[in-house]
């Protein structure tokens, strides 16, 4: 796998690769996943690839899993550090599935306790979804808004009321999945500063339509 030794931020010359970002978003990338190719194609095509492998896939095919939540956990560690990682409240976009399905997958929780176990992190579930939807990297015919995702705040986990606050997803494609965090987390948390932070983007080929990840 790569070594990642920085953040990329979605700026003018690649905001119009993301459907539903505007200059108005704040977002950050380690590495570019190109659609439609197999994960041999680059290193972070292989890593996004692994990082994805369903929890009910065969077992020797979680050690691939593990490898890339190990490598992903080790950037954001070296390139966020201590300062970054206790200055923001950290939310995970949730599970396409609920944690009772046998999908239901924590991978985004799991790399952030690993990238910063060594410092005091504020890593809330603060967003849940209310029932199960299919994963959008299975069903890659359906294109969603960010009117699509059925959102809820766990008021259980709201205080104290975050301030500066870290959406996290593994992919950027369209977009869409980070806008109906964004509306969310900011329509409940009105003076909070939000950004969001993306293992990869997605990019496309030439002729390629997009797929959303999200």
């Amino acid at each position: 796998m790569t070594r990642y030794d920085r953040l990329q931020q979605i700026d003018e010359l690649t905001r119009s690769d993301h459907h539903f970002i505007s200059d108005q978003d704040d977002c950050y990338f380690l590495g570019e996943y190109t659609a439609r190719r197999d994960w041999s194609f680059s290193p972070t095509n292989s890593a996004i690839k692994n990082f994805k492998i369903l929890p009910t896939a065969p077992s020797k095919r979680q050690h691939w899993k593990k490898k890339a939540i190990i490598a992903f956990a080790g950037a954001l560690n070296r390139i966020i550090g201590k300062a970054g990682c206790e200055d923001w409240t950290f939310v995970p976009v949730p599970s396409s599935k609920l944690p009772e399905h046998p999908d239901y997958d924590s991978r985004l929780l799991v790399t952030l306790f690993k990238a910063f176990k060594l410092f005091d992190p504020d890593i809330r579930q603060i967003v849940k979804q209310n029932g199960n939807r299919v994963s959008q990297h299975v069903d890659v015919n359906t294109v969603r808004s960010p009117d699509n995702f059925d959102y809820y705040i766990d008021e259980t986990l709201s205080e104290p009321a975050p301030e500066r606050i870290t959406i996290f997803d593994d992919m950027i494609t369209s977009g869409a999945s980070y806008i109906a965090m964004k509306r969310i987390l900011s329509s409940r948390f009105p003076n909070a500063e939000i950004r969001g932070l993306f293992l990869s983007r997605c990019v496309h080929e030439a002729d390629i339509g997009f797929l959303d990840f999200d």
